[in-house]
């Protein structure tokens, strides 16, 4: 087997099976490069923009030649307000940094319970970057979704907790597209005031990537006329989705010996045509 190398000295990280040691098969942790968005309590897939994504070297390690205390853990609870919610986590060697992925490998497991239903989380990848995903057939708030990594190599992490926050709809826009260089574009929704923080994302192919993260609940977001930067020399009209978070900070198990971050997350999108 060939093991990813570029994972830092750690007591955490266990010697592969059959082999001497990680320096003797050094792996290309640039073959498989995908564009990661930073700073979100998920790792995810995105078109590159200035500033916000960065193109990362991705690379992947086993489980089995991972301890759980040398695991970050990014996990995700989500509802759209259709009825589901959707439980999504992945899992890095070393801190939050890391570009290094972990396949679960061996007996290792991930699960999502939601009441009386234990799901197997299902693996999917793009090059080296795993995550792992399920898909509950209920989007209540205020009830404990349990994420736990299963394991006989050690521990695992039992205990990750999450509930989704209350429930919000955007109120209907007064316009269906804004001049993006010189008008102001409100946003409001309701209810408000849930003690949550809230983010809004803004997002379309004639400007770059915009999220304004918002301290508390205030029920209304407004977007400066100007200050959506456009992606080429020429303005050119576009949709515009502007997707409202309500975000709350669940209970990561501890056993994640690098940290990481639980959030349950209610979204919301609407789209409006953007003109230059």
């Amino acid at each position: 087997k060939t093991h990813v190398r570029e994972v830092a000295a750690s007591s955490a990280v266990i010697a592969p099976r059959g082999t001497a040691s990680y320096a003797e098969s050094p792996t290309d942790t640039r073959s498989n490069c995908v564009a990661v968005r930073q700073g979100d309590s998920m790792v995810r897939i995105t078109v590159v923009t200035a500033g916000f994504v960065a193109l990362l070297g991705c690379s992947a390690i086993e489980s089995e030649d991972l301890l759980t205390s040398g695991m970050y853990a990014d996990v995700v609870v989500s509802a759209d307000g259709e009825g589901t919610s959707d439980v999504r986590a992945t899992l890095r060697a070393g801190g939050a940094l890391s570009t290094t992925f972990v396949e679960l490998t061996g007996d290792d497991v991930l699960t999502a319970t939601l009441m009386e239903e234990t799901v197997v989380m299902n693996e999917i990848s793009l090059g080296n970057l795993n995550s792992f995903v399920a898909e509950f057939q209920s989007d209540e708030p205020a009830i404990d979704y349990v994420i736990a990594l299963e394991r006989s190599l050690d521990d695992g992490a039992p205990n990750t907790v999450i509930q989704l926050p209350a429930a919000f709809d955007i109120d209907v826009p007064t316009v269906t597209e804004f001049a993006r260089s010189t008008e102001d574009l409100t946003i409001t929704w309701t209810p408000a005031d849930s003690g949550d923080n809230m983010r809004v994302t803004v997002d379309g192919d004639c400007f770059l990537l915009r999220i304004d993260e918002l301290s508390g609940d205030p029920g209304t977001w407004t977007l400066e006329g100007g200050s959506l930067e456009d992606t080429g020399e020429e303005s050119t009209n576009c949709e515009a989705d502007i997707t409202i978070e309500r975000r709350k900070t669940g209970t990561l198990d501890t056993n994640y010996g690098e940290g990481g971050s639980a959030t349950g997350v209610q979204e919301r999108t609407v789209s409006l045509q953007s003109t230059p």
